[in-house]
């Protein structure tokens, strides 16, 4: 009999120990494989974990479709933080209401929207922002 994974993290790790090669995401100009997708998840996990997130502390990402959205997402998984997507084209109103209804423990975003909470990071986009993400340590 075949276990069963215990959360969708555990089921997405599974996935890429079977399947390392396999094409897990193609956005804009990237396509990365599952074993290239976890590592990253693991990167920003640790990055996370270094900015205070842990177990239970909830993540807003307010960042398009992009490569880093997907890996904080994972990360977020892998740490057991819930999270939540915002769409950065929200009106100000509107995303101020989610954060004040869930006092996020980070907000992240790429700064193409006006953040309205204290605890946020700013990630680069463009160019920048796939060298960030290739110089996350997995012990950030």
């Amino acid at each position: 009999m075949l276990s069963r994974p215990d959360n969708l993290w555990q089921s997405f790790a599974a996935t890429a120990a079977a399947t390392p090669d396999r094409v897990a995401l193609a956005v804009a100009d990237r396509v990365v494989t599952f074993v290239e997708l976890e590592g990253y998840a693991v990167r920003c996990a640790a990055w996370l974990s270094a900015r205070g997130v842990s177990r239970g502390d909830i993540v807003a990402l307010q960042l398009p479709k992009r490569l880093e959205a997907y890996a904080l997402w994972l990360a977020c998984l892998r740490q057991g933080a819930p999270y939540v997507f915002i769409d950065p084209r929200n009106p100000q109103y509107r995303t101020a209401a989610i954060l004040a209804r869930l006092s996020p423990k980070l907000v992240i975003t790429d700064g193409t929207a006006a953040s309205v909470a204290d605890d946020t990071v700013v990630l680069p986009h463009g160019p920048a922002s796939a060298a960030w993400l290739d110089g996350l340590s997995a012990e950030s």
